[in-house]
């Protein structure tokens, strides 16, 4: 650790420029311009607004495994049916991405959820939007051992949609100080599952009444898009090289 954080501080030191990708990663270095992340417009052009349907869809994107847990959504899934079995047997899960979660279907039957997903697996990025265009809401889970700093690239893809955001993320993490200006967004933990419950069921009731407003690429999103980020970055070559 000690010869590592030497080379760390030799590099960041002698180099012309620094750039990260969040604050948090920045302040570790001490060192460096944040430009973020960003989603690609071309690919984001292919989203659409959601034609109405009989079935209110959550979409989860990308990767399930330790650092991306699915446990949280079936945790709130299983309290709608709880609380509400009517309004559960509207919903259902829309999953993209690699399942690299080794209790993937012990989850599911746990939480008794097999007949209420859809399961896809990794598809090309096209494919992805194809799939997820029926979608009125987006879920992200973050695991809050690894979370600091981490603010994961699918998240882009996730504003970009015009989604409602449910995201599984502590308040401290970059993905809620990220999102929260949307309006368009819920972040929740173990202890604020009747909270989220109720922000879903808001949502359900508006889609139910085909008062549910998705608008793809909104205004809020412009910020992330890969021409803000390649301006950034022209702006830093541009300082070095003058």
């Amino acid at each position: 650790k000690v010869k590592a954080k030497k080379l760390l501080q030799k590099i960041t030191t002698q180099a012309s420029a620094v750039t990260t990708v969040s604050k948090p990663i920045a302040g570790f270095l001490n060192n460096g311009q944040v430009i973020l992340n960003s989603f690609n417009e071309e690919i984001a052009k292919l989203w659409e607004k959601p034609e109405q349907s009989e079935t209110f869809y959550i979409g989860v994107l990308g990767t399930l495994d330790k650092l991306c847990p699915i446990e949280p959504l079936l945790k709130l899934l299983d309290l709608l049916r709880q609380k509400q079995p009517a309004v559960f047997k509207k919903v259902k899960i829309i999953q993209v991405g690699n399942i690299n979660e080794p209790r993937f279907e012990a989850l599911l039957e746990q939480y008794n959820i097999g007949d209420s997903i859809e399961i896809n697996h990794h598809q090309g990025r096209q494919k992805t939007i194809e799939l997820l265009n029926k979608t009125h809401m987006l879920y992200l889970g973050l695991n809050k051992k690894f979370e600091d700093g981490i603010i994961t690239s699918r998240l882009f893809d996730m504003i970009a949609s015009g989604r409602f955001l449910l995201c599984s993320v502590t308040d401290s993490s970059e993905v809620k100080k990220l999102i929260d200006h949307t309006g368009q967004s819920f972040c929740f933990q173990d202890g604020q599952m009747q909270d989220a419950l109720s922000f879903l069921t808001d949502k359900i009731t508006l889609w139910d009444n085909n008062n549910l407003q998705i608008n793809p690429t909104p205004e809020y999103s412009e910020p992330y898009s890969s021409k803000k980020m390649a301006e950034q970055f022209a702006a830093v070559l541009k300082k070095i090289t003058e």
